[in-house]
């Protein structure tokens, strides 16, 4: 059961979303390329340009919730074993439903080759950083924290679910089949977040070790 939010937490709140949707949303739509015209002209390799945009978000989700965040991290203190057997888990459904979609619309998302090329030639430690550490932070902070428990004390929390699964997988639609293909992430990780008392460090470490291995398998073996 999450604390009832004060009105801080709730400006903080909307005002990371409001970063998130426009420097991880508005602007992509509006074509990388103008950016290219404004920023130096180092900066203008496609991981960079990503690094760019994360900044903000991360920076504010760094200030309003990194403390939050890691006092979640109590919840491994019980039953830690079970709670990790629990993670791989889930992490096996993942693969699993990611294998029979990916079957069924015969190709990679859109999403995750755009990631490969804006991955391709920078160092494996900052790609590790911003794709693996803190890009997974601040989407659980954004989709379940902020969308399903925030959210959840103003609407019905089946509404809220909705919201932040589906929130989830359109932020990383690039082409029609993207949906499909992240739909099982979108799912998971919402009913997990709900099924582990909403504890955002749970989710935080099964998107954390979803995202190494596909990052790893990305940077040794697809490159």
């Amino acid at each position: 059961m999450q604390p009832k939010l004060t009105r801080r937490d709730w400006w903080q709140s909307g005002i990371l979303l409001v970063a998130y949707l426009l420097f991880l949303e508005v602007l992509p739509r509006q074509r990388i390329i103008r950016l290219r015209q404004v920023i130096p002209k180092a900066w203008q390799t496609t991981f960079r340009l990503n690094a760019l945009l994360y900044a903000i978000p991360i920076i504010l989700m760094l200030i309003f919730f990194s403390r939050e965040i890691i006092r979640n991290f109590h919840y491994f203190q019980e039953q830690t074993g079970a709670k990790i057997k629990q993670l791989l888990l889930y992490y096996f459904v993942i693969l699993l439903s990611n294998g029979i979609v990916a079957r069924l619309v015969g190709q990679q998302a859109a999403n995750q080759t755009a990631v490969a090329t804006a991955t391709k030639n920078a160092p494996f430690w900052a790609t590790f950083l911003l794709f693996v550490l803190l890009g997974p932070m601040l989407e659980e902070t954004v989709f379940r924290q902020i969308l399903f428990s925030n959210l959840g004390q103003l609407i019905p929390k089946w509404l809220a679910a909705i919201v932040s699964c589906s929130g989830f997988i359109l932020i990383h639609v690039n082409a029609p089949q993207d949906i499909l293909l992240y739909a099982p992430l979108g799912i998971i990780f919402t009913f997990a977040y709900w099924r582990h008392q909403e504890n955002i460090s749970f989710t935080y470490s099964l998107h954390l070790l979803n995202n190494t291995l596909a990052l790893l398998a990305t940077t040794f073996l697809i490159h």
